[in-house]
């Protein structure tokens, strides 16, 4: 999410023919945790823009676990791709948890054998590289129209100026999309 209205390109422009334009804050990080099947999320996780997504993803599932969610499969893509992502499903959502993150490529020059590829690191990614299940992993598009839906109905900018204010706007985003969700489901009405 953007946390301000200005287009980077178009201040890039202005910059590169001299007029002075105020600074452009950075983006504010969302990571959601999302029901594939009704497109609900479930938790919602805001952090600056610095931050890796790897670091916030144990902090998301530990959000779906209080919540009492029991999800069968996590999936997540690339960014998420490490060791303790994998241990840390485990270990908060229990060993039942399947976790599709698409390993990414290990390659050693050395290694003519394996055409420049090895088997990823670590026991978890190691058994996701072998079953990875193309069908499961391609409900992993729906987050991202979830995030599409909040920026269309919404919009792309957060007007907080601390990160306190920013998480809870974002958090009042997403309970208004679920809020949305029961509306046009005709669970509720208003």
């Amino acid at each position: 999410m953007s946390e301000s209205n200005a287009s980077r390109h178009f201040v890039k422009r202005l910059r590169q023919l001299g007029v002075e334009v105020m600074s452009v804050r950075d983006l504010a990080k969302v990571t959601l945790a999302t029901d594939t099947r009704s497109l609900a999320i479930l938790a919602c996780d805001v952090a600056g823009s610095r931050v890796a997504d790897v670091k916030r993803f144990a902090p998301t599932l530990e959000l779906v676990n209080d919540a009492g969610i029991v999800p069968s499969a996590i999936l997540a893509d690339r960014g998420y791709d490490a060791e303790p992502s994998h241990a840390d499903a485990g270990r908060i959502l229990g060993d039942d948890v399947v976790t599709m993150i698409p390993v990414r490529a290990t390659r050693h020059p050395e290694s003519a054998r394996s055409g420049g590829r090895t088997n990823p690191g670590g026991q978890y990614r190691r058994r996701v590289y072998r079953g990875f299940d193309e069908d499961l992993y391609s409900y992993r598009s729906l987050v991202e129209t979830v995030s599409s839906m909040i920026k269309r109905k919404m919009g792309d900018t957060v007007f907080g100026k601390t990160e306190s204010s920013i998480a809870r706007e974002m958090k009042f985003a997403c309970i208004a999309h679920n809020v949305r969700l029961l509306i046009d489901s005709g669970s509720v009405r208003i």
